[in-house]
């Protein structure tokens, strides 16, 4: 049975342009090569105004833990402020979806 985690936080004030270059990033074969690296099961981006909520899955916990410490998956200007569900915007739209059809 797959684990999952969640990462809420924000896009820090005036990287807008950024984040969306990185969400389009994660779209493109190297962003999908970096999440199959990192043997995630499912991974998506849901946003509300600057606020995002992350979700992670995996098949066991050191998976995630590896991938949070890869500086790549989690720009600087992501700032984390919860992993509690509840926290999650409720009104968050669906900004990016993958999933490892191998898992």
């Amino acid at each position: 049975m797959a684990l999952e985690r969640i990462w809420i936080g924000e896009v820090a004030a005036g990287h807008d342009s950024d984040h969306d270059s990185f969400v389009q990033w994660l779209q493109s074969p190297a962003g999908a090569r970096m999440l199959r690296q990192y043997r995630l099961n499912r991974y998506e981006v849901r946003q509300s105004g600057n606020k995002l909520a992350i979700t992670m899955q995996a098949e066991e916990p050191p998976i995630i833990i590896h991938f949070l410490r890869n500086h790549a998956a989690w720009p600087e200007f992501w700032e984390f402020r919860s992993n509690t569900p509840a926290d999650a915007p409720p009104d968050a739209t669906l900004r990016f979806e993958w999933q490892n059809d191998d898992a």
